[in-house]
């Protein structure tokens, strides 16, 4: 122990370790870190994965457009300082002087272009029509594996050949037109999470069909896919099939914005969830009628969907719950089908009165109806607010 006592034990730490220490710091707090010891002075500058966001400018004193154009200052100086290549990089502030930031992108794309395989361009804008529109340059990022957008504009160059190692794509409120999201895929045939989150139904451009059944010959091993309302509707009008052409034996967690007053909609989520015999986690963000609409009745047709089998699916969860009766329906013909089910969460819509509540706590406890898993956990919430 007397040994040990006089030896810089940070100093002896393997570089695997180092490693790690300073990619869970902010980077401002990385930089830091030159002054602990002779060892660590340009440890920062060799981390693979640095990560640029709010964090790293609190306190900053100016405001608007200058502390914009400084905050792109400093994340390119710390770019010229940093000296081995990157394997995943995140961006995320305003991106609104677009020359500054192309010249970061384009600067990261032209040093790391062989090594780069994360990449998160998150656009922090407080506009919600700015979109970033990304460079030609960083279409070359040949070895990509994961790549998430949000306010962007994707639109790659005619000569693009694709992503062909990428696994993992999130499109948050980044405008793509339908004809370029299958181009796009297409391109990239090892895609097996896909997430396509936001945009208005006019930020869609739709000068082109794509259908479900084109998806999934596009993504025959997708594993998780999230598809919220607008994307969903798309997709859905294109005449989903009773019975899709391949089954989706990979797809193990299922996202989708639903409008249960839509026949179309709630069949496809059905045909969806039918074609899934390893579905794992089944998550709906339900769409409230426009107007207050109660004991509305749909006849969707539920009595077609009976007869299958969901042996693995573990958990579900409905989200916005109106508490309309095609929704109620819904619930318990999954939950009659899953004889895996350990959880089924519903969180309440924030129009759903007390009375509404109790009622129906009395539906699914006073009135008995076909279980395949008895003891799965059942659980009915409010809307979390915040403070």
């Amino acid at each position: 122990m007397e040994a040990l006592e006089g030896l810089d034990r940070i100093s002896i730490l393997p570089q695997n370790i180092t490693e790690k220490i300073l990619i869970l710091l902010p980077i401002p707090d990385a930089l830091k870190t030159s002054i602990l010891s002779r060892k660590w002075r340009y440890c920062w500058a060799s981390i693979p994965v640095l990560t640029f966001n709010d964090q790293m400018f609190e306190g900053s004193s100016s405001s608007g457009i200058q502390n914009m154009s400084q905050k792109l200052d400093t994340v390119y100086q710390v770019l010229l300082q940093h000296k081995s290549p990157l394997v995943g990089f995140t961006l995320s502030i305003e991106l609104e002087m677009v020359s500054k930031v192309d010249q970061i992108v384009s600067y990261v794309v032209s040093r790391c272009n062989s090594t780069l395989k994360n990449v998160s361009i998150l656009n922090r804008t407080s506009s919600p029509n700015n979109h970033y529109k990304l460079p030609c340059s960083f279409f070359s990022l040949g070895g990509l594996e994961q790549l998430e957008l949000v306010r962007c504009d994707f639109e790659p160059p005619p000569n693009f050949t694709g992503f062909p190692s990428l696994r993992w794509l999130s499109f948050f409120n980044t405008v793509i037109s339908a004809k370029m999201l299958k181009h796009f895929l297409t391109l990239c045939p090892r895609v097996d999470e896909l997430f396509l989150i936001g945009l208005q139904e006019e930020d869609f451009r739709r000068e082109d069909t794509f259908t479900f059944v084109e998806l999934f010959e596009l993504l025959p091993s997708i594993k998780v896919l999230a598809l919220s309302k607008y994307y969903f509707w798309y997709f859905a009008s294109g005449n989903m099939p009773k019975k899709l052409p391949i089954s989706l034996v990979h797809l193990k967690i299922l996202f989708l914005g639903v409008f249960f007053l839509d026949p179309v909609e709630v069949s496809s989520t059905l045909w969806l969830i039918k074609s899934s015999p390893n579905l794992k986690e089944l998550m709906l963000k339900l769409h409230p009628p426009p107007i207050p609409m109660d004991n509305i009745i749909v006849n969707i047709g539920l009595q077609d969907h009976t007869g299958f089998n969901l042996d693995n699916l573990e958990e579900l969860g409905m989200y916005s719950f109106s508490n309309l009766p095609i929704e109620m329906e819904f619930m318990k013909l999954i939950m009659a089908n899953s004889s895996a089910l350990k959880k089924v969460l519903v969180e309440l819509d924030e129009n759903v009165s007390v009375d509404q509540e109790v009622e129906m706590y009395r539906d699914l406890i006073w009135k008995p109806f076909p279980r395949a898993s008895p003891s799965a956990e059942l659980i009915i919430q409010r809307p979390k607010t915040s403070d």
